[in-house]
């Protein structure tokens, strides 16, 4: 997936609730990325660890 959608699910999550929560989001996810970047692409399976781990926060 492009790198706009991990953005978007970072905004979303800092947006509702804050900056230590999306690290640790990417903790749980085993995501070693520091920024997307918009219209690079990105393995599948990485956005969905991040929504997983998202809805599993929220």
């Amino acid at each position: 997936m492009y790198g706009l959608v991990n953005k978007a699910i970072r905004g979303m999550v800092c947006d509702r609730f804050d900056e230590e929560t999306w690290h640790k989001i990417k903790q749980k996810a085993e995501c070693h990325v520091d920024t997307f970047v918009t219209m690079e692409s990105y393995p599948d399976d990485l956005t969905h660890r991040l929504v997983k781990a998202s809805k599993e926060s929220g």
